[in-house]
């Protein structure tokens, strides 16, 4: 358990991870990428960031592009127009603390 005598006095030299509220919910956000496949040669790629809300709206966050701007949409339009768009599959993000790799 973390004891808040382990810092000084001063907040701000807390981690920021430690200086972060806390809020539980009933539902909360699923990330999802939009991912380019490689081949042998090159990696694949992520090229849309995807953030769908529980009441099913999602926000598409583009990574390549000027400006790579937010597009306010559904799950449902990514899978019938963005994928084909974009050129790329959508998969779901997990990572190390969904694997309990803390």
């Amino acid at each position: 358990m973390l004891d808040e005598r382990t810092f000084a006095a001063d907040p701000s030299e807390l981690p920021w991870q430690l200086d972060t509220g806390l809020v539980f919910v009933d539902e909360r956000p699923i990330v999802f990428a939009l991912y380019r496949r490689g081949d042998r040669d090159t990696a694949g790629q992520v090229v849309a960031w995807l953030l769908v809300l529980p009441d099913g709206n999602a926000i598409l966050q583009p990574t390549e592009g000027t400006p790579a701007r937010p597009i306010l949409t559904t799950l449902h339009s990514v899978r019938r127009r963005w994928i084909r768009l974009l050129d790329a599959e959508l998969v779901q993000v997990v990572g190390r603390q969904a694997q309990h790799m803390l």
